[in-house]
């Protein structure tokens, strides 16, 4: 049996099968339905057999993949030489500490519209770094998701497999999971009456529920013919193959009928992810996505999530789902997940196991007499009692209630039901907190809640909706952090500090928490520090974030980390579930990681300050390929251990600066073999000459002529490179024959005296110079000298003196340049040599007989047009400096296009944006008509005039017969005033126009099922490929689109597919792929979408667009990627509705 961890190190390292038959909860009432899981032995069974065995020569190998476990049948498949389907996460540990930078310094609760556009931008590049390294043919990437680091990627071998996990952007790879779906006085039980009277309803927010789909048709939707509107459903989309049904089972009703008997002023949107009784984690992943890409849009909350899977013991970090969930609720999303009907004691299910997860388990909410369910009977019940089927754990967040649950006219029991109570909760609560954070939203609910206790003696809270709406107290994080040389638990009560796993909770402002310490065999506990002292229990009022020290010795006759490792300079911390110890050996005396259980780590940690050179030896006893000893520096994984090693020797070369190096033992969630422990020793750490300080230039300016005598402006940049501070020093400008500064050259006497520098501090000397008179005319080099006088003694005194790039040319006269700039337009004009820099700078003076060379650049909306004065023409100008000159610089504005507008086709009737606001604003100010086309037929647009205004026109699709308005007057005038063609295109075509030709004048074209006929001559009649365009770009189900994407005359064609695009950027009529046409994977829209293209903010270049159910999303700026609607463009509604088809123009 092998398998292997992830490449998150932070957590334990999942273990077991991705590809799970997850039991189906729904309905727990029937009797003939199976609820068991696949048990962890049968789990462990069918591990993977893939392997990797680490080679212990770290200078001879580059980083370590981890591989996650690939399901049986993906590696079946891989050893047959079929190709599989795999979700690939990537890093993103840079973009989340971006987010939470910004968050802070914006004092956000979460992140908004700039730091999600930013997410996407940052994701987009990690992913097209990484997969651009790998050859092309070794992998497909079948879809992406656009707000999360994650991608499908169909992989064609094992070795392309190999190849993708060995990128450094890589973090995981997962095989596509199997889940199922998880199955009148609930209400006044968590007293949502009382808080919907006091105003509690959840109003303008929504709550996405993914799941079977929503029958919005319904009472307790609206009854509704279409989402959106005054439905309560605002959006629904089938995320797995469309089943033509709203609910082809019921579940999802039930669920979202809950959600809002619960919020009762809130929205759903209706994310289906089920194909008959099974999703996969791809569709599931993409339907998280779409909530995050539109939670603005829609002011999404909250997920719920009534499904799941597999057995989890611990929190599951390392589960596909942890990163979704975790995005969505740095989003401002909490995900409420069922946790599961299997009737365990110790465990949850997948995704409630994750980290950012918002846990439910089921309570009755009254006396329902014997409940017999599949799996176990409860002989009795009453309100707040736990069901015997709902899944327990030390991390469950919540209960609520979920047995006998009647909502949109079903009824249903299960942890399934149970969740959308909480769901709701949470959008009642986020509605009236819109400011608080999300942490804050839980820490209302655990903190207000009833206490329930389950028969494994676990208790959690039960919702009380008022208690946790009417409370205004804000909820605190209170932090608990284990230290010393021996290892215990630390618990709170009230219930959330479980740390062993546990280590921090949210409590409501004014909470008292108290603290209780258990020692582990071997270990006393030796007093708590931070917001406690003493040995007793430790009390904490929540008034703030507080932060609490268990610190734990070990049992006597054990000697201290520092004599242990041999080094007594450092200063050694030790952390974790249990903390690092002195032992002492036969032979010798060593750190050993602490005594941890499946899932745990131990931690060994020092900071030091280089540069110098850090030597240590060690080795572990482990289960080999699954608990490992890994060594970081900063973080930054060097190196790791794993199975049973000898002492081995280190050597590690450590920079400038101070530095964090750790030691960290974990183990997976499942066995041991050996000792089940890692040692270090013999830690030593040599600093090298560079620990002394290092002044050095690194930027030095002075202008490009001078007189002797004469004054020039004169500038220098210093830094101390090293960690170490310097005394005071004097830093001098020089003038050279060369480019070479050095204390020889001439002194001009000017400069800065310089205080003390901290280590890598900056200083910049500026100022005027007198140029000596007595220094003869000719060209040299200004530049300056640190630590001219020799006062601070350096690792390197070699690099002290630095030039200015340009040289300085030295004469006893000057004639002075004069640059203007006229026009309509707006433009830089710069000079070579340095001097002129018109932006700013429009005179300089130069040496009699210099050549000045000027370049003009124009800026986006202008063009440079030409010289005057001392030059003519449109290239770069050159002057000979023989006497003062004055240059005239002409730039004239380029006069913007009319931009494109929205419009839709509704059978047979036209709404066309006449004023391009991309609201309806009625018959009077838009133009909408009928009486050109009829239902059944597919709009297109093209200035079939040749003029400046887009008109409209038609493909019957049943006939493939044109009918094109070409006079413009938006009615139809038969044949000869407009224009109607019968022998262009065929049933079942889809219509294209554009200027094939480039003369001006738009022309028809068709799409077939990949393949392009375009009227190149534009007589309307087809004449055949040697005549006509005959394009093969694209293929069957692809959408159509033309437009000048190069911004040149001629139209280029395009397809958009399942939410990408693929353009013919230089208008060849042929793929060339993304290098030189371009392609837009899932950057821009998604699966079901409508394509639109045109010219939206006039400049000259036709853009991407898409039409959802009503809603228009415009790439304004034209870059392919959805940068929100401050950036973008977005018409919520406003212009169509669903059904409709989009068509875009001139008007």
């Amino acid at each position: 049996m092998t398998h292997f961890p992830t490449l998150c190190f932070s957590v334990p390292a999942f273990r077991g099968l991705l590809w799970i038959a997850i039991a189906l909860v729904t309905g727990l009432s029937l009797p003939t339905l199976t609820l068991a899981a696949t048990p962890d032995y049968a789990i462990d069974t069918l591990a993977p057999s893939l392997s990797v065995q680490p080679d212990l020569n770290p200078a001879a190998r580059p980083p370590k993949p981890f591989r996650n476990p690939l399901s049986l049948q993906d590696r079946s498949a891989l050893t047959q030489n079929r190709a599989i389907q795999v979700i690939v996460e990537f890093d993103q540990a840079e973009v989340v500490a971006m987010a939470e930078t910004r968050r802070s310094q914006a004092a956000l609760p979460h992140d908004d519209a700039a730091i999600l556009a930013e997410r996407v931008s940052r994701y987009r590049q990690r992913k097209e770094q990484t997969l651009t390294t790998l050859a092309a043919e070794s992998f497909t990437v079948v879809s992406d998701y656009s707000h999360l680091p994650m991608s499908v990627l169909r992989v064609q071998s094992l070795a392309a497999l190999d190849a993708l996990l060995q990128q450094p952007g890589v973090k995981a790879v997962y095989s596509d999971v199997q889940l199922k779906l998880m199955l009148n006085e609930s209400l006044p039980l968590i007293r949502q009456p009382e808080t919907a009277a006091q105003g509690g309803t959840g109003t303008g927010v929504t709550v996405a529920v993914l799941d079977t789909g929503v029958d919005y048709a319904r009472a307790a939707f609206g009854n509704c013919a279409t989402p959106g509107g005054a439905c309560k459903v605002a959006f629904a989309q089938d995320f797995a193959p469309n089943d033509g049904a709203l609910d082809d089972n019921g579940h999802g009703t039930n669920v979202a009928g809950t959600v809002l008997g619960v919020a009762p002023g809130a929205r759903i949107a209706a994310l289906d992810v089920f194909e008959n009784d099974l999703a996969s984690s791809t569709d599931i992943i993409a339907a998280i996505n779409w909530a995050i890409a539109n939670q603005a849009a829609y002011n999404i909350v909250a997920l719920n999530l009534s499904l799941g899977g597999s057995r989890f013991s611990s929190p599951c970090a390392s589960d596909v789902f942890a990163t979704p969930l975790a995005n969505a609720k740095a989003a401002g999303i909490l995900a409420a997940v069922a946790a599961g009907n299997e009737a365990y004691k110790n465990a949850l299910s997948s995704p409630a196991c994750a980290p950012a997860a918002v846990s439910v388990g089921a309570v009755y909410d009254s006396a329902m007499g014997r409940m017999a369910w599949s799996n176990c009977t409860d002989a009795a019940t009453q309100a707040d009692q736990i069901t015997c089927f709902s899944n327990s754990a030390s991390f469950l967040t919540l209960l609520a209630p979920g047995s006998s649950i009647t909502a949109a006219g079903i009824t249903q029991s299960g942890t399934s039901q149970a969740t959308p109570h909480v769901a709701g909760a949470i959008a009642v609560l986020r509605a009236a907190y819109p400011g608080e954070s999300v942490d804050a939203t839980i820490g209302r609910l655990t903190s207000t809640g009833q206490p329930i206790t389950d028969t494994n003696g676990i208790t959690k809270p039960r919702i009380d909706l008022l208690s946790a709406f009417s409370s205004n107290r804000t909820a605190y994080l209170l932090t608990v952090a284990k230290s010393g040389t021996g290892g215990g638990t630390v618990n709170s009560s009230p219930t959330g500090i479980a740390c062993g796993t546990s280590c921090s909770a949210n409590f409501a402002d004014g909470t008292s928490v108290s603290l209780t310490a258990q020692p582990a065999a071997g270990s006393t506990f030796g007093g708590w520090g931070g917001a406690c002292a003493g040995t007793g229990a430790c009390q904490v009022t929540m008034a703030a974030a507080k932060s609490v020290t268990a610190i734990f010795n070990g049992a006597s006759g054990e000697i201290s980390l520092a004599e242990a490792l041999d080094n007594a300079a450092l200063n050694w911390r030790s952390g974790g579930d249990v903390g690092w110890r002195g032992v002492q050996f036969s032979d010798r005396d060593a750190a050993q990681s602490g005594v941890i259980d499946d899932g745990q780590w131990s931690e060994l940690s020092a900071a030091l300050t280089g540069p110098g050179t850090l030597t240590f030896q060690w080795r572990t006893s482990s289960e080999a390929d699954y608990d490992y000893l890994l060594f970081y520096i900063d973080d930054v994984l060097q190196d790791w251990l794993s199975g049973e090693t000898g002492w081995l020797s280190q050597t590690v070369n450590i920079g400038a600066g101070t530095h964090e190096i750790k030691w960290f033992y974990f183990k997976d969630d499942s066995f041991f073999e050996g000792s089940d422990a890692g040692w270090v020793d013999a830690v030593a750490f040599t600093p090298s000459q560079a620990s002394l300080p290092d002044l050095t230039v690194v930027e030095a300016t002075s202008p490009a002529n001078g007189t002797p005598g004469g004054k020039i402006a004169v500038a220098a940049t210093v830094v101390n490179q090293s960690a170490v501070a310097t005394g005071a020093s004097r830093l001098s400008f020089f003038l050279s024959s060369d480019s070479t500064i050095t204390t020889s050259d001439l002194n001009t006497g000017w400069g800065c005296s310089l205080d003390p520098m901290a280590g890598g501090a900056t200083v910049r000397c500026s100022g005027d110079i007198v140029i000596p008179a007595t220094v003869s005319t000719g060209t040299y080099y200004l530049g300056a000298y640190a630590d001219t006088v020799g006062s601070v003694a350096e690792s390197n005194e070699s690099n002290n003196g630095l030039a200015a790039t340009n040289p300085l040319a030295i004469a006893n006269s000057l004639l002075t340049l004069t640059l203007a700039k006229d026009g309509t337009g707006s433009g830089k004009v710069s000079s070579t040599p340095a001097g002129i820099d018109c932006g700013a700078i429009c005179s300089a003076n130069f040496a009699p007989g210099a050549t000045v060379i000027l370049t003009a650049q124009p800026v986006t909306d202008s063009v440079f047009s030409g010289w005057g004065g001392a030059c003519v023409g449109t290239g770069s100008c050159t002057v000979s400096m023989n006497t003062a000159k004055s240059v005239t610089a002409t730039f004239k504005l380029i006069q913007s296009q009319p931009a494109a507008k929205v419009g839709v086709f509704r059978n047979g009737q036209w709404f066309l944006d006449a004023n391009g606001n991309g609201a309806w604003e009625g018959c009077g100010v838009e133009y909408c008509f009928s009486g050109f086309g009829q239902a059944g037929d597919v709009p297109a647009s093209g200035n079939w005039d040749g003029g400046s205004k887009s008109y409209i026109g038609v493909l019957r699709s049943s006939t493939g017969q044109w009918f094109v308005d070409r006079n413009g007057n938006r009615q139809w005038d038969g044949c000869i005033a407009d224009g109607c063609y019968s022998g262009f295109g065929q049933a079942g075509d889809l219509p294209v126009a554009g200027d094939w030709s480039g003369n001006g004048v738009a022309k028809i074209g068709v799409f077939r099922n990949g393949q392009w006929f375009l009227d190149a001559n534009g007589n309307g009649a087809w004449d055949g490929c040697g005549t006509e365009l005959c394009l093969s770009f694209g293929q069957s189900g692809d959408l159509p689109v033309a437009g000048n994407w190069n911004g040149g005359r001629q139209a280029g064609v395009g397809v958009f597919r399942a939410g990408t695009w693929y353009l013919d950027y230089n208008g060849n009529g042929a793929w060339d792929g993304c290098g030189i046409d371009h392609c837009y994977f899932s950057s821009f829209g998604q699966a079901g979408d409508l394509p639109a293209a045109g010219d939206w903010n006039g400049d000259g270049k036709a853009k991407v667009g898409v039409f959802r159910n009503g809603t228009w999303y415009l790439d304004y700026n034209g870059n392919g990627a959805w940068d929100g609607c401050s950036v973008d463009r977005c018409y919520f509604g406003s212009f169509g509705q669903a059904g409709d088809l989009p068509v875009a123009g001139k008007w």
